[in-house]
C-alpha cells in the first residue's frame, strides 16, 4: 500500500529565479557608476592653441639673410619672429609643418625633425618679401589680421 503525504508548504522557487536579483542590480548600479566614473583620472583633453602656419607650396630660391629672435605666436595665431624692433611673420620652407604637443608648439622641418619650439631664440636665413610675393609664394590671399612685414625662410 502507498501512502502519499500531503504537504502544506508551496513549491519552493529557488531566490535566483526571482526578482530579487534585479532588484539588487538596480540599487546597486548608481554606486557602481558613482565608483567607476569617481575614481577615474581626470581626462579631460588640453586646450590646444590656436596656430596659422603659413608654408610655401614650392621650394624657393635662398635668401641671404639672417633673422635672429623670440619665436612666438600673436594674438591671431600666427608665427613670427619678434626682433627687438619689430614682430616678423614667417612663410616656412616648403615642407614644414608644425606639431603640437600638450603646451609646446614645435616647429618640424621636411625630414620630420623638430627644429624649434614657440619660445625659443633663434636664428634663420631668408628673406624680407612684400604681401604680394607671400601670397604667391603660399598660394592663398593673407587674411587682414596677417600684417607684415613679411619673411620668407630657407630649409635649415
Amino acid at each position: 500500500m502507498k501512502f502519499k503525504v500531503k504537504s502544506n508548504r508551496r513549491n519552493y522557487t529557488p531566490l535566483i529565479q526571482t526578482r530579487y536579483p534585479l532588484i539588487i542590480m538596480l540599487i546597486m548600479l548608481p554606486f557602481l557608476l558613482i565608483f567607476m566614473y569617481g575614481c577615474s583620472p581626470d581626462v579631460s583633453p588640453i586646450p590646444q592653441p590656436k596656430v596659422h602656419f603659413l608654408v610655401q607650396k614650392e621650394p624657393y630660391i635662398r635668401l641671404l639673410v639672417e633673422l635672429s629672435g623670440r619665436l612666438e605666436t600673436d594674438n591671431g595665431g600666427y608665427i613670427r619672429i619678434n626682433d627687438t624692433t619689430k614682430s616678423i611673420l614667417i612663410i616656412w620652407p616648403y615642407g614644414y609643418s608644425f606639431e603640437i604637443v600638450g603646451k609646446e608648439t614645435w616647429i618640424i622641418n621636411d625630414n620630420g625633425q623638430k627644429l624649434m619650439g614657440i619660445g625659443d631664440e633663434v636664428k634663420i636665413e631668408g628673406g624680407f618679401i612684400d604681401k604680394s610675393l607671400a601670397e604667391e609664394r603660399i598660394g592663398v590671399h593673407l587674411p587682414e589680421d596677417a600684417n607684415g612685414p613679411y619673411f620668407l625662410a630657407n630649409s635649415q
